[in-house]
This record gives C-alpha cells, structure tokens and sequence, in this order.
C-alpha cells in the first residue's frame, strides 16, 4: 500500500518510562511457520526458515507469524537483497532477513526470542505495508559494528593514548590505518573517539568528541595506529585529542559508515513495535520515513551485556510521517547520538 501524501498533519506523543527486560534462553528450537515448526540446527543459520516463513504468511494471509522461545542465529545466506534509499544513513544494497513488501494485517511475534545476527545485515525492513505489527523479541549482533576499549595510558596532551580493545570487538591494523572487522566486511577509518566514565557506563562529564574520518571519506585530522599485541594499539595523534582520556576509563570508537539499521520502514501504515528490544544495529534503531501512524511501544534501545553502546548512532528516527507517532513507556540508553528525531516539512 503507498501511502498518500495528502495528509501532512503530524502528532509526537512521547512517555518515556521503565527498561523491558529480556533473558537469553539457550538453545534454538526452529522457527515456526503457520501451523508447523521449521527443524533448525542448534547454532544454525535461521535466515532461510524465517524468510520461508514470511513468504508462506503472504501466499496463506496468514494473520499471525509466532517464533518460538529460544535463540536463533542468521548469517547473510538466504536473506533478500535489494537497494535502500535510508533517510539520513548510507545508500547500499542491503542483504535483508526478513523483508516485508506490501504485507497487511500480520502480526510477527515472539515469545521471549533472541534474534542475533552475523555481518552486515538489516534484520527487518517493511516497505508499502499496513497494520503490520512486530513483538516480544530481542534483536542482537554477534559482533558489534563499532570497538570498545579500556584506556591504558595517555600523554598529557593527547597527543598518545595508548588501548586494550575489549575481546567481543573486532580489528586490524595495517600501515598505521584502523579497520573494523566484522563478520564478511571491514570498514576502514576511525569516525571518532568518544570517552566513557567506566563507572557510571555514561560518557565522561564535559567530554569532547574527537572527529576524525567524515562520511564523504576524507579525514578532518590524521592518526597513525600502531598493534602491541593481539588486544593492544596505541595512536599517536598530530592534533592532539580534544579532551585527554582518564587511564581505566572506557573509549568508544566509531566506524565512519552508516549501514545496516535494526528496523526500517518505508511508505507504510500503522506499523507498531512492541515489547522489542534492539541491543545494537550498524546505524539506527529504528528508521521510519513517507509513513504514518507509528507506534513504539514498552521497547527498548539499550546496550547488551557488558557493553556500553547501543546502536551506533540515533536510537529511532521518522522523517516525512504523517498521522500520529506514538513513543511510549520506552526506554532509551548509550546510542550514539538522539533518543528520538522526528524531521519533515509540516504546513
């Protein structure tokens, strides 16, 4: 369904309120499509059942998709590909888990489901739908876009600081350059240096940003990375950091590209989220542009176990909708960048 551009009124009602909590179940059990459930592999791929599943709802008008209890893992191998125009992210071609064209009346839900993902995928994109509503599960990566580091030393003027890069996060170095290792895909350059009060798990009081590499892929400062061990770099920087980092404190460095959003949907109405919590993405939590009457609901944008970033840039973001945007009763913490930014031109 495409939604008309004839209603230009816009209505935000926010109430921000508790966390939802969800535990991790080991084990997976399958994925259920209408009436059966799919055999999966203990840590097997999930991508090719859930995307089955999705087509067989469509083929029926299947009212209600129920995933099981239970952690599911999904690699690239099966997803839908196809090219997204994401407001405010990078253009690409997206390798999609599950894709939603032109669904009505669906119901995806969960029952306490971990969904976690591998490289560089978009878990849930819906585009043309109506009254589709996605519940009750956690979406998680296995390997997170962005590096997380414990500050070993620095020089009193910034000009040095030396790391010891957390182990769930990934990367190499070569001549000088930082790259962020995912699973199937790098990205090369550092976009910032961001210090967290280890403590407290919020940025440090009156902390500056340290930019380095613009999206345009040009460098507004030069540093050069050295690897002392497997976990450890140093970085020397000509122009030194703008705020000197305390030793034992935490440094958040970002990748420079804007790729991968948890959810995203596009010229739809009356999509609701609710009881999701969205651990991580490679860019936003939850993207929504030309649509109307959004809700989000007793969800979450909140990092996962110990670390300490969310999604790696604003938490949800609507752009151009129309009707009503509901944000209730939500909880928002440590995503880089906004809880919530709603842009268009109203008249």
């Amino acid at each position: 369904m495409k939604i008309s551009r004839r209603k230009f009124g816009l209505s935000v009602l926010c109430g921000l309120g508790a966390a939802v909590t969800a535990s991790r179940v080991p084990g997976a059990r399958g994925a259920i499509m209408p009436g059966k459930e799919v055999a999966l592999l203990g840590q097997g791929n999930a991508t090719p059942a859930l995307a089955d599943a999705i087509q067989t709802a469509f083929q029926t008008k299947q009212t209600t998709l129920l995933l099981p209890e239970g952690e599911f893992h999904f690699w690239p191998e099966g997803s839908s590909r196809r090219f997204l125009h994401v407001s405010n992210n990078d253009d690409a071609e997206n390798e999609i888990v599950a894709l939603l064209d032109g669904a009505e009346n669906l119901h995806i839900k969960g029952q306490n489901t971990r969904l976690i993902f591998h490289g560089r995928l978009t878990p849930f994109v819906l585009q043309n739908c109506s009254n589709v509503q996605l519940s009750d599960v956690v979406l998680d990566w296995e390997v997170p876009f962005h590096c997380e580091a414990t500050v070993i030393s620095a020089a009193p003027d910034g000009g040095q600081i030396e790391l010891e890069i957390h182990p769930e996060f990934r990367f190499r170095v070569e001549q000088g350059q930082f790259y962020f290792s995912g699973e199937g895909f790098e990205q090369e350059g550092i976009k910032n240096i961001l210090e967290f009060d280890a403590e407290r798990k919020e940025t440090r009081f009156q902390v500056w940003d340290n930019f380095f590499k613009v999206r345009t892929g040009e460098y507004r400062r030069k540093y050069h990375v050295t690897r002392l061990s497997d976990s450890r770099i140093s970085i020397d920087l000509p122009e030194v950091l703008r705020s000197v980092p305390l030793v034992g404190n935490v440094v958040v460095i970002m990748p420079p590209d804007r790729l991968a959003p948890a959810i995203f949907v596009e010229d739809s109405d009356g999509v609701k989220i609710a009881g999701v919590t969205v651990h991580h993405s490679g860019c936003m939590g939850l993207i929504c542009h030309t649509s109307s009457d959004i809700v989000f609901i007793d969800s979450a944008v909140v990092p996962s176990g110990d670390r300490l970033v969310s999604t790696t840039v604003v938490a949800t973001h609507f752009v151009n909708c129309a009707g009503t945007i509901r944000i209730v009763n939500c909880d928002f913490s440590n995503h880089i960048d906004d809880a919530v930014n709603v842009h268009g031109i109203y008249v």
